[in-house]
């Protein structure tokens, strides 16, 4: 009998291990969106709803390809926000490269945006130019009422991501090192 019973307490033992080892694997485990197959990484905070929104401390993180569009309309949206952007409510317009994509970022409140327009072209006696309304990638996917947000467009060639970040919180900062590494690790396949 005391055999069987120093048997079962060593089962039990090894049962509590493995669960304690798989908590804890899973508590270290990072968070991966994938869009195509594209990818970005946040760390384990982060949880997923049933939308594909990541969330944690007040931020929403929504990751999608863009389709139906191409990287030259896209590029000159973000020209014509570069060009006219502070006027129409846009900031902290820049551009930089992440893995061999060209990054385009801005932030903006949304109930300060207006209409953006490209920069007008004279040919003879005709001027053209387009003009652009704000666009809110995360309406209709989220329920939270946005107080501001960043968003990053990845394009290379005709492939273009979008990564929305919004809070609700006006004391949320979307300028973290946090961020930056979610924004930086950014892959494609096996880039």
């Amino acid at each position: 009998m005391e055999r069987k019973g120093k048997i079962i307490i060593g089962v039990i033992i090894v049962i509590v291990a493995v669960i304690a080892a798989g908590v804890l694997i899973l508590a270290n485990s990072d968070v991966t969106l994938t869009a195509n197959d594209a990818t970005l990484t946040l760390p384990n905070k982060y949880a997923l709803d049933n939308k594909g929104i990541a969330s944690a401390d007040n931020v929403g993180v929504l990751f999608t390809p863009v389709s139906g569009s191409s990287s030259s309309q896209e590029k000159d949206f973000f020209q014509a926000i570069k060009d006219n952007g502070k006027d129409a409510g846009y900031k902290n317009i820049t551009n930089t490269t992440v893995n061999g994509y060209t990054v385009y970022d801005y932030a903006a409140n949304p109930d300060k945006l207006e209409n953006v327009s490209s920069n007008k072209e004279y040919s003879g006696d005709t001027t053209t130019w387009m003009t652009y309304p704000p666009y809110l990638a995360y309406e209709g996917v989220t329920t939270m009422d946005v107080d501001h947000f960043r968003m990053v467009s990845y394009i290379k060639g005709d492939d273009v991501y979008y990564l929305t970040l919004f809070t609700d919180n006006p004391d949320t900062s979307l300028y973290s090192s946090e961020i930056d590494q979610i924004i930086n690790s950014f892959t494609v396949g096996n880039s």
